[in-house]
This record gives structure tokens, C-alpha cells and sequence, in this order.
């Protein structure tokens, strides 16, 4: 029961606080993110990716649904026993996994146009034409992501595929991102 009210309180303050303002956020906060990913994973990409002759890039497909962290939280549990590298990112990450802004979180899509900095990425908006003729290409699925009070520090489930066709590699992580002076980067993933 007072876990329900927190999750109520928490709704009642995204609401005064403006959603938008918070979704706007959220998603400045992503775009920076994947930029960031992509710059920290440049290797990995360049073994495990398969690129047609025909394309001078490598395809980056962002899914457009935010899945609820309390759901990934359901069904990927064992990411939030993890503990982190030091002290105080392992206590940022504790006070960010038993949020009570979590359950607040519901699923929702986004408009997810996103400015990839490095010119050997180019996003696409449907991955099933590169599904069908066996093209490999980047997928990124992202959970809502759940802010500390001042917007310093947030925290975020990544699923990162290095896709062909319908098989592919890649893994589940928690990010704890951080806002810094040139923008939101990623601080540690579990």
C-alpha cells in the first residue's frame, strides 16, 4: 500500500512538473546515448557487423518504444543485483533501481530521430528490408528512463544487437548514465 501511494506521488509530481518537460529530457538524454554507446563499442561493431558493398555505413536501427524499466525489472531481475565498480556508483546505481519513479514509468513510443555523430552510422527506419535480403545492421532497444530529483544521473535498460537476418549477438545492459557539460554519457553499465 505504500508503495502504490509512492508510485502515485510520483505521478502527480511528472504531471505538475510537465511531462513533456520530462519526456524531452528523456529523450535528449537517449539521443546522446547511443552516440555515446556506439563511440565506447566501435570494435565490437567492426567485428561482428556485416556490411553490404553497396552501403558506405553501418544501418543503426532505435526502436521507437520505450519499454517500462519496472517491466525489464520483472523479467531481467538478475540486471538489478548487480554491483558496480565503486562505492559511489553502485550507491547512485541502489538509489536509481528502487526508485519509486520506476513504477511511474509507463511504456511509450517516441519520435526516434536521433543525429548520429559519426558519419559511418546512418539510422533507418525499418530494419525488415535488411531482414529480408540478409544485411547485418545495429538494433537498439531502450527502456524509459528513470532520473534521479535533479536530473544529474539516470538510469536505463539497453538491449544492443548486431543483427542479420532474423539471428544476432549482442547483450542486456543497465546503464547509470550521467548529465555532464557536453552532454549525457554513459557512467557505468552492469
Amino acid at each position: 500500500m505504500i508503495r502504490k501511494a509512492g508510485a502515485t506521488i510520483v505521478c502527480i509530481v511528472l504531471v505538475l512538473m510537465g511531462c513533456s518537460k520530462y519526456q524531452q529530457i528523456e529523450e535528449a538524454a537517449l539521443s546522446d546515448i547511443v552516440n555515446d554507446y556506439l563511440a565506447k563499442n566501435r570494435a565490437i561493431r567492426r567485428i561482428s557487423m556485416y556490411n553490404d558493398s553497396t552501403y558506405s555505413y553501418y544501418p543503426v536501427y532505435i526502436s521507437q518504444h520505450f519499454l517500462p524499466l519496472y517491466y525489464v525489472r520483472s523479467t531481467d531481475a538478475w540486471l538489478f543485483l548487480d554491483t558496480l565498480s565503486t562505492p559511489e556508483n553502485d550507491s547512485l546505481f541502489r538509489s536509481l533501481t528502487t526508485s519509486e519513479r520506476i513504477d511511474a514509468l509507463d511504456y511509450r513510443t517516441w519520435n526516434n530521430r536521433v543525429f548520429l555523430a559519426d558519419s559511418l552510422y546512418a539510422q533507418i527506419e525499418n530494419p525488415i528490408p535488411f531482414n529480408h535480403q540478409g544485411i547485418g545492421y545495429i538494433d537498439f532497444q531502450f527502456s524509459r528512463i528513470c532520473f534521479d530529483k535533479t536530473f544529474s544521473f539516470g538510469l536505463v535498460w539497453l538491449e544492443y544487437m548486431n543483427r542479420i537476418g532474423d539471428s544476432g549477438q549482442g547483450e542486456l545492459k543497465l546503464l547509470l548514465i550521467e548529465n555532464t557539460a557536453s552532454g549525457w554519457r554513459i557512467r557505468e553499465k552492469t
